[in-house]
């Protein structure tokens, strides 16, 4: 693909070119096993409790990854609990969580406005949504306020002043690359950007190969102090959320941090490239992690239907006085642990020891042995307590 290039001149930065350049044949394949793989995931019949479940894990990955890639710290444990509201934000770390969370809500409004002009099917020909400069400055302002730095404004473009000079990357990564310095170029950069991004040949495109180049070319514009790599990411969620790429849109963040070498390393050769078609790298890229993300939500929305219907058959069995309190409580502890336990280690806990102050030895062992009866759960050879979820 090598329609609609545009060439523009800027004041003090050179010429800026902006174009699809992206191989057919080299893609086609890639991009067939995406859009296959999303339908797939579409047509799952996830009721409401599982597809709250799926987003909230989804949501808190999408935040760790796209947290990590900037060089941030914090666990994933603790960005779950920032999220659900178990904790409140203490700085400027976990505010950046929230922000990432407010501007993931802003994302699904978008999209959800879009979504009501008709039903939006991935591979279908249709016109992708309208980018604005508005959308890109309110989701700077979600990702970045209200904690902006001196020279940083949320929602202002960047203005250099002279002999001030921004470098991306590093010379480990592919290299240092000097963005547009002054906001006369930067402005004229973004309108030009719009412009091609939502022009008949592009905005028709298929959303897998748009959103990846509105990444890459807004990240080459750089127009923001901060937060650039946020808001690139944060357009590409909007293109494939509002083209019916649900769920996988939030998880591209983790599969980016998880490859974040090859993810810095691929964008400068791809902006050096001369080439015939230099953006084919970076969309495949874009591709295998789309296929992956697309994969692994499938698998999580398995699992998480496999656990509410493990979780029904527990209660059940409760209530039929199969199992007894001691036994749901231990299989209730064992679902809260993300590692299976020693058992040895589980029975010191003081909760298992109250369980159990009066009883014999021997209940204790009955009762272990009752979970595997029922396929609760079950020892494994190296002593290992494990839920016995299909």
């Amino acid at each position: 693909m090598t329609q609609s290039p545009l060439s523009v001149a800027t004041l003090r930065s050179g010429v800026f070119r902006f174009q699809v350049a992206v191989d057919v044949e080299q893609t086609a394949m890639a991009l067939q096993r995406v859009e296959d793989a999303q339908t797939f995931l579409n047509k799952m019949p996830l009721v409401p409790d599982v597809a709250t479940r799926l987003k909230r894990e989804l949501v808190a990955l999408s935040a760790f990854g796209n947290n990590s890639i900037d060089g941030g710290t914090l666990s994933e444990e603790h960005i779950v609990q920032l999220l659900d509201g178990a904790i409140p934000a203490q700085d400027e770390k976990d505010q950046r969580i929230l922000n990432l969370q407010s501007a993931y809500e802003e994302i699904d409004r978008i999209a959800q406005a879009h979504d009501s002009e008709g039903a939006r099917t991935p591979g279908q020909p249709q016109t992708g949504i309208v980018i604005t400069e508005q959308m890109i400055k309110s989701l700077h302002t979600s990702l970045t306020k209200p904690m902006p730095h001196q020279p940083n404004q949320s929602g202002e473009y960047r203005d250099n002043a002279m002999g001030q000079i921004t470098k991306v990357g590093t010379l480990e990564h592919g290299g240092i690359y000097t963005p547009p310095k002054c906001r006369e170029d930067i402005e004229l950069l973004m309108r030009a950007f719009l412009e091609w991004l939502n022009s008949a040949t592009v905005s028709t495109l298929s959303p897998l190969i748009r959103a990846t180049l509105a990444h890459f070319y807004f990240y080459r514009i750089h127009p923001f102090w901060e937060g650039n790599g946020r808001v690139g990411r944060a357009l590409e969620m909007v293109i494939l959320k509002s083209a019916g790429y649900h769920y996988s849109h939030y998880a591209l963040a983790r599969y980016y941090f998880e490859h974040k070498e090859e993810y810095l390393t691929i964008y400068n050769p791809a902006r050096k490239s001369e080439d015939r078609h230099p953006n084919t790298a970076f969309v495949q890229f874009f591709l295998q992690g789309m296929f992956d993300v697309i994969n692994r939500a499938h698998e999580r929305a398995s699992h998480i239907i496999a656990g509410i219907l493990f979780e029904n058959r527990l209660q059940h069995l409760l209530k039929g006085k199969k199992i007894n309190v001691r036994q749901h409580a231990i299989v209730a502890q064992l679902m809260s642990l993300h590692t299976p336990p020693a058992l040895a280690d589980l029975q010191a806990q003081p909760w298992y020891d109250a369980l159990y102050q009066k009883l014999s030895p021997k209940t204790r062992s009955r009762d272990i042995l009752g979970l595997a009866e029922y396929q609760l759960a079950a020892l494994s050879p190296d002593g290992q307590l494990r839920l016995l979820i299909p």
